[in-house]
């Protein structure tokens, strides 16, 4: 038998090793996201156990505001919600009262303010309707209003108002009794005086509101606008 000398091979001609790659595949290319355990790596290591609730507390917080969203933009924008149907005021909130009252005070001239302001609303319009009507028409419009001020004159002296607001309730009367008297002068007014009686109303009115007016603010109400 012939022994032959072992093979030796030069290392520089040996061909390159095959990279070994893990079983996983390169765990350093993830598609350009970031590792799961990195992320929450990112987190404070108090928040890390609740990292996988994040994504609902986002989408909980979405459908709330948008659920407000869609309360407020619904709320009176109807077609409706721009036509004034009641007496208007020229301030959104309560203004502080000047003259403290008792709360039955103010309660009792808020409510009988109301059928007064609803009447001064309804004759208002009337008569900014149109420029040119027949006395008659303008007697029908108006003599509501007439009855509406005699009977908030007539509840206002049963107020028990304080001495302090003496003075403005007694001017307020006057004004709303003033008033009331002219408008009872419409049946002897022809289409020839109309015109001036209706710019007198009219300065009557803006007197009696504003002698209505300085009494709500002294006793923390709102003004108001209404008045023909």
């Amino acid at each position: 038998m012939v022994h032959l000398p072992p093979l030796q091979v030069d290392p520089r001609s040996a061909p390159p090793a095959p990279d070994t790659v893990p079983p996983g595949g390169d765990e350093s290319i993830n598609d350009g996201q970031p590792d799961p355990e990195e992320r929450r790596s990112v987190l404070p290591p108090r928040l890390r156990p609740f990292a996988k609730f994040i994504p609902w507390v986002v989408a909980a917080v979405a459908v709330i505001v948008i659920v407000f969203s869609i309360k407020h933009f619904a709320s009176g924008q109807g077609p409706d919600a721009l036509t004034p149907t009641s007496p208007t005021t020229t301030t959104s909130t309560i203004p502080k009262a000047i003259i403290p009252v008792s709360s039955v005070v103010k309660s009792q001239f808020i409510t009988l303010s109301k059928p007064l302001g609803a009447a001064s609303y309804t004759v208002t319009q009337a008569l900014a309707s149109s420029s040119i009507r027949p006395v008659v028409q303008v007697n029908q419009e108006v003599t509501p209003f007439e009855s509406a001020l005699n009977a908030f004159d007539f509840q206002l002296h049963y107020i028990a108002w304080p001495e302090t607001m003496t003075v403005p309730a007694r001017d307020l009367a006057l004004r709303i009794q003033t008033l009331a008297t002219f408008i009872s002068s419409i049946s002897a007014v022809n289409s020839a005086t109309l015109s001036t009686w209706l710019t007198q109303l009219h300065a009557l009115s803006m007197t009696a509101q504003s002698a209505d007016n300085l009494v709500r603010k002294d006793i923390g109400l709102p003004v108001i606008s209404s008045f023909p």
